[in-house]
């Protein structure tokens, strides 16, 4: 008899459940970055090590001139060990630091993609970010829009056509933007489209139909864009 239990779907928890996996998914990311931290302060020191000959002792009395000679001898042996140590400079591992700024990008980063997969409301969105904030997250925006990047006014570009609406989004605005990120220079361009459907949600038939487009390079692949 199985005795697994299965994960229920994001959609299907009640409120409180979602937010506990939510807090739950962040903590184990909190955990991997520290963990990176702590790893990437570590500091190798050189195993090379330089020993210094002591003067070497003598029963006779020592004139002033032996011991300008015996002490010239002990600085040029320093100077050649410290030399030597400088030119074994690569044993050295050098400590970079981890920028705080990279950190809290790749925080949004991952939340907005889990978000994204989950397929979280808006309104437990605006229900989490100020409790984010208040345990150390200050940088997050208090509303979701800003935090996914909603663009404010989408009137323009949105077109009633055949029962349902069409979003352009500009096709030589994003051939542009793709030409440039892959450094493509050729005069004569390929590209591939692509128009599927998928379902926007469970409780409806709505489906969006999203046309796409990649340039062509041989043996390359690109990133599509949205047309």
């Amino acid at each position: 008899m199985n005795n697994e239990r299965k994960i229920k779907d994001f959609s299907e928890l009640t409120t409180r459940q979602q937010r506990r996996r939510v807090l739950s998914h962040l903590h184990l990311h909190h955990r991997s970055v520290h963990a990176s931290q702590l790893s990437s302060t570590d500091i190798v020191h050189s195993t090379q090590e330089t020993t210094q000959e002591p003067i070497p002792s003598t029963s006779k009395a020592v004139t002033i001139d032996e011991h300008s000679e015996i002490f010239d001898s002990t600085l040029s042996s320093s100077t050649l060990s410290t030399a030597d140590a400088s030119i074994k400079s690569s044993d050295i591992s050098v400590y970079h630091p981890v920028s705080s700024h990279k950190i809290v990008s790749n925080f949004e980063s991952d939340l907005r993609a889990l978000i994204i997969k989950h397929h979280v409301s808006h309104q437990f969105v605006n229900d989490l970010l100020p409790l984010l904030r208040d345990n150390g997250h200050n940088s997050l925006p208090r509303d979701v829009r800003t935090f996914m990047k909603t663009p404010v006014n989408t009137s323009s570009i949105v077109n009633s056509c055949a029962g349902g609406h069409y979003i352009h989004f500009g096709f030589e605005k994003m051939l542009h933007h793709s030409l440039v990120h892959y450094n493509y220079t050729s005069p004569v361009v390929s590209i591939n489209f692509n128009i599927d459907g998928l379902p926007i949600s469970k409780s409806s038939n709505s489906q969006l139909w999203p046309i796409q487009g990649a340039i062509c390079i041989k043996d390359t692949y690109t990133e599509p864009f949205i047309v």
